[in-house]
């Protein structure tokens, strides 16, 4: 997160608190994310981590679901590549027996 504050020249000070900026980018993009995309189509989600590790003014997001049927994965990565702030996905899906 220091990271990102420091790429986007946010202050560093406080940068966890729930109103500084970077914790409002965050939440935008989220709540963007997640409301558009993955409530709609009742995919539970496990765990969401985003990684430090910043390359070109990118923030790794790793996000774990619950299972759910393949046309849905499908549409899913699908409708978060138009979204502006993403753009690379990479999928790894391990599924019940």
């Amino acid at each position: 997160m220091l990271s990102s504050c420091i790429v986007n020249n946010f202050p560093i000070k406080n940068y966890v608190d729930f109103n500084h900026p970077h914790q409002k980018n965050i939440k935008k993009v989220f709540s963007k994310f997640i409301e558009d995309k993955i409530a709609k189509k009742n995919i539970g989600i496990e765990s969401i981590v985003q990684k430090e590790n910043l390359d070109k003014n990118l923030v790794p997001i790793v996000l774990i679901s619950d299972a759910f049927i393949e046309k849905e994965h499908s549409d899913l990565l699908a409708q978060v590549l138009e979204l502006e702030s993403v753009n690379k996905i990479r999928s790894i899906r391990i599924e019940p027996n």
